[in-house]
């Protein structure tokens, strides 16, 4: 079963308040997310679809037996 996504991925637009101080390695963890985001990929998908199917079986549950 594949469902699409209504939007793209979204990721924070900020990680930090706008008044706190980044942390100083936090350009190198963007610049490693960016160079291994399409190996990570299929792992964020899989998770993204179980948590879709347990939403799935839960309403059925619900709405079954109300």
């Amino acid at each position: 079963m594949t469902l699409k996504k209504k939007t793209s991925p979204k990721y924070w637009k900020n990680i930090v308040k706008e008044d706190a101080n980044m942390p100083p390695n936090m350009k190198y963890w963007f610049e490693m997310r960016d160079k291994y985001i399409n190996e990570l990929q299929p792992y964020i998908d899989q998770a993204e679809e179980e948590v879709i199917i347990k939403l799935l079986i839960y309403a059925y549950f619900l709405f079954t037996y109300i």
